[in-house]
This record gives C-alpha cells, sequence and structure tokens, in this order.
C-alpha cells in the first residue's frame, strides 16, 4: 500500500499546521488521531500536539492516511530530546507499521540528510537496500545508471546549527518530481496501408515503482515496434504497453508527433499535416496533475 507521508521518531512532539497560505491543507485536526495510523499506544495527543509515548522499542512510525499526494510541500514544527528521527516520504507500506523509501533524517548527527531505507527485519528481502543518499548541506543527482554525484553546497555542521534539542523546530520538505521523461525520440516507420513513410518523433514518460531502466533502453523499444509496418495509434500503445510491464511501472504516458508520408506526398498533398497520438496507463491514465506535468515537460 503505497504511503504519502510517514513519520518515524523515538522521542518526538510534532505539530502541523495549516499555512495562512492557499493550498495547504491541514494535516493534523489539533484533536485526535483521525486519519492517522501508528502502533497502539505509541502515539498519543496533548493538547494541540502529537506526542510519541516511548513505550515502543520498535517501529515507532506514524502513517497519514488521508490520500495519496503527488507533489506536495509539507510544513511542520517538532521538538525532539534524543535518538534518531525523520520524516518519511514517497514510501511504501510493508505492513505493521514498517515503511521503505525516503526519509529525511532530522536527528542532529553526522548522518544527517536524505536516506532511502526502512528499519525492516533482517530476514526482508528489502533491507539491504537502505543508504545514505545525501547528507545535511549537500545536493545530489542521481542520472539514469544510478551514478550519484554529490554536491556540497553549506556542510553539515551549518545546517545542524539550526536544529536545537528541546525546543520548537521548523521544517519544510519539498517533493517534487517522480517521472522519468525522455523526449524527441526520432522514429522512422512505415504505414501499413500504404507502405509509406511515418517520420517523426516519441516522447515516453514514467513513473517507477521499484526499478530505473537505462534511458536507451526506452529509445530501443520505440525502435523495435517502429521498424515494423504500422499505425501510429498501434505504435502508441505497443510502446506504453511494453514500458509498463516489463518495469512494473506505477504509470507510463507516451506520445507520439510525426508525419505521414501517405498524407503529405500522395492523395490528398497536406504537406504541413503532422499528426499527434497519446497513450496513458497507470497514473497518467487516472491522475489527470500526472498528464498535466507530462504535458509541460514534453512541451519546453
Amino acid at each position: 500500500m503505497k504511503t504519502a507521508l510517514v513519520f518515524f521518531f523515538l522521542i518526538l512532539v510534532t505539530r502541523l499546521h495549516a499555512d495562512d497560505e492557499s493550498g495547504f491543507v491541514e494535516l493534523f485536526n489539533g484533536e485526535n488521531l483521525d486519519g492517522w495510523d501508528g502502533k497502539p499506544g505509541a502515539w498519543e495527543v496533548r493538547g494541540d500536539e502529537i506526542w510519541c509515548t516511548g513505550l515502543s522499542e520498535n517501529r515507532n512510525w506514524l502513517i497519514w492516511r488521508g490520500g495519496q499526494p503527488t507533489d506536495f510541500t509539507l510544513r511542520l514544527e517538532f521538538r525532539w530530546d534524543k535518538g534518531n528521527s525523520g520524516v518519511q516520504v514517497r514510501s511504501d507500506g510493508l505492513g505493521e507499521w514498517q515503511v521503505f523509501g525516503y526519509q529525511v533524517e532530522i536527528a542532529r548527527q553526522e548522518v544527517m540528510g536524505l536516506w532511502h531505507h526502512s528499519l525492516i527485519g533482517r530476514e526482508h528481502p528489502k533491507r539491504e537496500a537502505r543508504f545514505l543518499m545525501t547528507t545535511a548541506g549537500e545536493r545530489a543527482l542521481i542520472v539514469s545508471d544510478g551514478t550519484r554525484v554529490n554536491t556540497k553546497l553549506e556542510g553539515a555542521a551549518a545546517v545542524q546549527a539550526h536544529y536545537h534539542e528541546n525546543e520548537w523546530n521548523t521544517m519544510e520538505i519539498i517533493a517534487s518530481g517522480d517521472m522519468v521523461v525522455q523526449k524527441n525520440i526520432s522514429i522512422q516507420s512505415h504505414c501499413e496501408h500504404h507502405m509509406a513513410p511515418i517520420i517523426g518523433k516519441a516522447h515516453v514518460a514514467y513513473i517507477p515503482n521499484q526499478r530505473v531502466v537505462g534511458l536507451s533502453k526506452i529509445a530501443r523499444v520505440v525502435e523495435v515496434f517502429s521498424k515494423r509496418l504500422q499505425t501510429q495509434e498501434r505504435l502508441t500503445v505497443q510502446i506504453a504497453k511494453t514500458l509498463m510491464e516489463s518495469l512494473d511501472a506505477k504509470g507510463v504516458a507516451v506520445t507520439i508527433d510525426s508525419t505521414h508520408h501517405c498524407m503529405t506526398m500522395r492523395g490528398i498533398k497536406k504537406e504541413q499535416a503532422t499528426t499527434v497520438t497519446n497513450f496513458y496507463l497507470g497514473q497518467f491514465k487516472d491522475d489527470l496533475s500526472y498528464q498535466n506535468r507530462y504535458l509541460r515537460f514534453i512541451a519546453k
């Protein structure tokens, strides 16, 4: 089950408030934990604050079940005494208050930064996937082959200086962009009706689940199907369905923009005419916000 937002704290008090700015939604009603899910006895509301009781030695996750936002900005206040604490985002639920995904570390320590991990049992097959992506004060760029390039911006000490134990701290997390988009993949095919060339370009996007593939593989899928006698409509669908199945992706979008020589060089001879086809699967089909983001990307 997909979780939009997860808190993992050992000793922590949290306040989440709606902002006066338009578009912000209050996640905590200030009275109870309606819409939240945590291990019984591990969390409680005191006044207008969420407290971790410290009664549970493990799996101190508090999971917000109120929806599955796409891009979002999270603003919160927190206070902690000691221990390992963090905010988990873009994460999958593994059952019994265990999660797997990205964690923004907030404890004041050397490994403060962004992790991709979960504190799950040794027997779980995903345990080995835990790693530190970037420390505080760094920017990490991960390219398609998995290579990570870290650039130091300020340094961990400078960032840690803004966090104070036993005092209220303010945090803002911006989660934007979870799709891979490849634009302008050239297409050379032939119309199955007239054997005339189809010349154009394809744009492909997918939302990864557990697997990210090298960008050349996307172009190869386009190439394989375009080398057959085709209709553009079927070609668009074939590319999308193949990527969706082979990557077990959460969503796939494919757009083809091409010129059909059976229309420009013969028959009606409309030299400027082009044909555009789109096909969406998964989250691109179900969520218009993903479609809109994708269309903005390919229009640039």
